[in-house]
């Protein structure tokens, strides 16, 4: 699962807030890489992106205070390890 965002995603969700904005669009954007055309059938995709977005925030925060010395690999790591039972709860299908 790739979770880089591309240059040439283009994202007008009406879900985007502007208090968090360039987070949610690099989510999404990796989000819509990782589906291709895949689809979510058990959660709105605009919930899955805030989730994931505040996921990450929250693991490289953790990342920071208690593993100061640790590779960034460590925390994305982690990070993947809850996100992926994540993309699969909520259904993503394709």
């Amino acid at each position: 699962m790739s979770l880089q965002p591309t240059q040439s995603c283009h994202l007008s969700r009406p879900w985007r807030s502007k208090t968090i904005g360039t987070s949610t669009e690099v989510v999404a954007a990796a989000l819509a890489v990782t589906m291709d055309n895949a689809r979510l059938t058990k959660v709105p995709e605009g919930a899955l992106v805030i989730f994931l977005t505040e996921a990450l925030f929250s693991i490289v925060a953790w990342w920071f205070s208690e593993l100061p010395g640790r590779a960034p690999g460590d925390a994305d790591g982690i990070f993947r390890k809850l996100a992926v039972p994540a993309l699969n709860a909520a259904g993503l299908e394709g």
